[in-house]
């Protein structure tokens, strides 16, 4: 007898973590795995599709592999590597003579079995030993098996496997497969077995293979710490130690104890792997476990509804993962469970949509005070500390979870509910998106809200989930756990969102990780106050004639970022001078002492995301400076508001604001004085604003109505300083401009003769 254990971590633990093994774990795993005496070294996937060099174990060339192996003293130790059909261009492989690697495991799927055969002959003829995977072995008749078994002879192949990719083999299923092979293969050929821990039968059938391949070489498979996709695999200490205390004392498993606790112990805390629920079924039910884990991870169904909907995969799609199959099935499983649909009237107030997002506190207070301004729906659950209208669900799951709390709250469900109350909504449709189906709670309602004639909707607690954060508002514990799952579900719900932002205006009224994906309403507003201190009526002085407010204006207008343009004004002759050129006007209070009050006034009656500040005294900004500004606000991760900076050498200038930046391009202080110092140094540029200025529109609000008068911005005379000593996050977005602010009478005679050569205004010169 003749057992080889093959430690398959690197390859089927990086399902996992994403295959992201940095290069100094790479080459530490392997070398204590050889030193432990582990017979067959696994280094990861050969895929043509990868782009990264390094810190990962899918590799697009045995090079990057050779080159960890170089720092690694095998022992007696072979290393192989795994391709699957179709990731890798076979012709391309060096041949074994030139390259550490020893062997090739190649796996493909019955349906490939022709062009497999093809591509294992290459291998063969490089010099390579070759490992035969046939994906979910049980799929195989008995004619077909011993037809690929005698392929395997031709091939003189080095092993071939025995592949429970369902994890569903009882110890009688492994036996018959065995004997099958062990009668069919020729003795120098070893049988190998790769398990998935579905049915946690993997050791007990490890166990067996080895008491009845007493006469020939066998090879397991298995993984340091069970880690591999699902519900894992074979431990390799566990396998390891069994041999050592039942078969032959050869492997130094203290090495492999040694990797866990320096390793392994923290990887499993950050991605948990083992027995789960969907592993079960899927293994009961003799199906791919990726059925199981989509089925699951919807939330919205009862284990025996996920029982039933599996057993509806036809037979010769059960072993491979087929999404477009199982959504389908999923799709006609609830379509077909019909309630008499009984819609609700919804009135003429303003939608407001309540998510379980633990953003919702930031403006739970806010919702409260303007109650009765809003019909508020909220979804899947029942926020605490808020009276709402009515609650939809869309899941049996999450109104069982919640009956006992509704307390004469109104209920709204979708039709493919096994009972109806207060209202029904018909499933089919509100799920229905542009020939896809998307069976979220927040995307469901507001398609239904797009079908009945709505024009917008507010939303609120509709986060987005984060693998690293709590995404519930209240105690939940059937969460998503998966890094993919939790990856997929954002790109869908995201996915509905766009399609139906075509349709009708969602507003977040909190933060949230589609907020900055969707396309969001941007509003221009340039500020024009006539009576100006230091020049009075300069937004109608001639320049090039044309006032200079409407040179502001055409070249505000001239920006595709902006979906509307308003000019802000206190004086009557301001709005006509705009409407005479085909621009829109709006009339604002004379009390207001800055542009930022004055655009606020205009946000309270124009729907907005992000409102941009315009600075009217500037009529040769660029347009494209309004999409630096904007982009760089919705790409911060952190800002709540962006000027553009650029270098500006002038000392001694109180006129115009510079600015201090940190390393991420934050302003960290801004002063009319010469800032920073050149005290102990030449003199080097400073970094000045000029007022394009965006805003997230609930940091607007925030800043005009509870920001006071600060210390510094008394001194300063500049608004924008608040930001910062409130400890809100100002971006500043770096650019070249040579936009002047006239504030003098020889400001503006210097922008006159600048204008007449400037390429922006030659494309709207002839409009004049």
């Amino acid at each position: 007898m003749n057992i080889n254990v093959l430690d398959c971590t690197l390859r089927d633990g990086g399902y996992i973590n994403n295959w992201n093994f940095e290069d100094k774990n790479i080459i530490e795993i392997l070398s204590l795995l050889a030193k432990s005496n582990v017979d067959i070294l696994e280094c990861g996937f050969l895929d043509k599709d990868i782009e990264k060099n390094s810190n990962c174990t899918r590799f697009n060339n045995v090079n990057k592999i050779d080159k960890l192996l170089e720092k690694v003293e095998k022992h007696n130790s072979s290393c192989v590597v795994m391709v699957e059909l179709g990731k890798f261009n076979l012709n391309s492989l060096p041949n074994k003579k030139d390259v550490k690697i020893d062997g090739i495991r190649f796996s493909f799927r019955k349906s490939d079995l022709e062009e497999a055969l093809v591509q294992m002959k290459i291998i063969v003829e490089k010099g390579y030993e070759l490992f035969i995977q046939p994906i979910s072995t049980n799929s195989y008749s008995e004619l077909e098996l011993i037809d690929l078994i005698k392929e395997a002879n031709t091939l003189n192949a080095k092993a071939i496997y025995i592949v429970d990719t369902q994890g569903s083999m009882f110890k009688d299923d492994f036996r018959r497969l065995y004997y099958l092979f062990n009668e069919h293969l020729e003795k120098n050929i070893a049988i190998g077995f790769h398990s998935h821990n579905n049915m946690q039968l993997s050791y007990s059938i490890a166990i067996d293979f080895i008491e009845i391949a007493r006469y020939r070489e066998i090879i397991i498979d298995s993984s340091i710490y069970g880690m591999g996709r699902g519900a894992g695999n074979l431990n390799t200490e566990l396998l390891a130690d069994y041999i050592n205390k039942k078969i032959e004392n050869k492997y130094e498993i203290n090495y492999i104890l040694e990797l866990i606790d320096s390793y392994f112990n923290s990887l499993y805390k950050q991605n948990n792997w083992g027995y789960s629920l969907a592993h079960f079924l899927s293994a009961s039910l003799e199906c791919h476990p990726n059925y199981a884990s989509f089925l699951l991870n919807k939330k919205h169904l009862n284990i025996n509804e996920i029982k039933d909907i599996l057993q509806g995969i036809p037979d010769n799609e059960k072993f491979e993962f087929n999404k477009t199959v199982i959504e389908k099935i999923y799709l006609e499983f609830n379509s077909n469970k019909r309630i008499k649909i009984n819609e609700p009237n919804l009135g003429n107030k303003n939608i407001l949509l309540i998510g379980s997002g633990k953003k919702l506190n930031e403006k739970i207070d806010y919702i409260k005070e303007n109650l009765d301004k809003y019909i508020i729906v909220s979804l899947n659950h029942i926020p605490e500390n808020l009276d709402v209208d009515y609650v939809f669900f869309n899941s049996e799951k999450r109104y069982y979870e919640f009956k006992d709390e509704l307390n004469g709250i109104k209920v709204i469900t979708t039709s493919n509910l096994s009972f109806s109350l207060d209202y029904v909504i018909d499933f089919e449709k509100v799920s229905s998106l542009e020939e896809h189906y998307n069976d979220n709670s927040a995307v469901m309602f507001i398609n239904y809200l797009c079908q009945i004639g709505k024009k917008e909707v507010e939303i609120a607690g509709v986060d987005g989930f984060d693998k690293n954060l709590d995404n519930y508002n209240y105690s939940e514990f059937d969460k998503i756990v998966e890094d993919k799952a939790i990856d997929e579900l954002n790109e869908k719900i995201l996915s509905g969102l766009k399609i139906l932002s075509k349709k009708i205006d969602i507003k977040f009224l909190t933060n949230s990780i589609f907020k900055s994906k969707l396309k969001q309403k941007i509003v221009g507003v340039i500020p024009s106050r006539f009576a100006s201190t230091r020049l009075p009526g300069k937004q109608l002085a001639d320049i090039c004639g044309l006032p200079m407010v409407i040179h502001v204006l055409k070249r505000a207008l001239k920006s595709d970022i902006l979906d509307e343009v308003i000019v802000a004004t206190d004086h009557e002759s301001i709005v006509k001078e705009v409407e005479k050129y085909g621009g829109r006007a709006i009339l604002t209070s004379t009390k207001h002492q800055d542009g930022n009050a004055r655009m606020h006034e205009v946000s309270k009656t124009v729907n907005g995301d992000i409102f941009v500040l315009i600075n009217g005294d500037e009529p040769l900004l660029e347009p494209k400076h309004i999409k630096e500004s904007v982009e760089g606000l919705i790409n911060s991760k952190r800002a709540d508001a962006s000027v553009l900076v650029t270098p500006y050498e002038e000392r001694n200038n109180t006129t115009n604001l510079k600015m201090v930046l940190n390393r991420n391009d934050e302003v960290m202080f801004i002063s009319r004085s010469d800032i920073p110092s050149d005290a102990r140094e030449e003199k080097k540029p400073m970094w000045k604003g000029f007022y394009i200025v965006s805003y997230w529109k609930e940091f607007l609000d925030k800043f005009v109505l509870e920001f006071e008068e600060t210390e510094l911005n008394q001194r300063e005379t500049t608004d924008q300083n608040k930001i910062i000593e409130y400890g809100y996050v100002l971006q500043a977005v770096k650019t070249e401009s040579n936009a002047i602010s006239v504030d003098t009478q020889d400001d503006l005679e210097k922008v006159r003769k600048m204008m007449e050569n400037d390429k922006t205004y030659l494309t709207y010169k002839d409009e004049i």
